[in-house]
C-alpha cells in the first residue's frame, strides 16, 4: 500500500489594497476637544488657545477659554499646533 502524504493547507498572501492593516501607534496622543494649544507660524507662537473641535479635513478648529472661536474660524493643521 503507497504511503499518502497528508494534505496541506494552500494558502497565498497577496499584497492587497482592501486587506487590513496594522498601522505603527501614533508618538504622542492626538489633540482632543479642549486641549489646550499654542499655533506655531510665521516664526511667532500664538495662544493659547483651546481645541474646539477636530473637522472632517483632519484639522482643527480653536477657541479662546471662555468658548468664543478663534482666528476666525480658521481651520489649523496639526503640524501646526504645540500643546501648551
Amino acid at each position: 500500500m503507497a504511503r499518502r502524504e497528508p494534505a496541506t493547507p494552500r494558502m497565498s498572501f497577496e499584497d492587497n489594497a482592501d486587506r487590513p492593516k496594522i498601522l505603527p501607534a501614533p508618538q504622542e496622543p492626538p489633540l482632543c476637544k479642549g486641549d489646550k494649544v499654542l499655533v506655531s507660524r510665521h516664526g511667532k507662537k500664538e495662544g493659547p488657545f483651546l481645541i474646539e473641535e477636530l473637522q472632517p479635513s483632519g484639522k482643527y478648529t480653536l477657541c479662546y477659554e471662555d468658548g468664543t472661536q478663534a482666528l476666525n474660524g480658521e481651520e489649523i493643521d496639526a503640524t501646526l499646533l504645540d500643546r501648551a
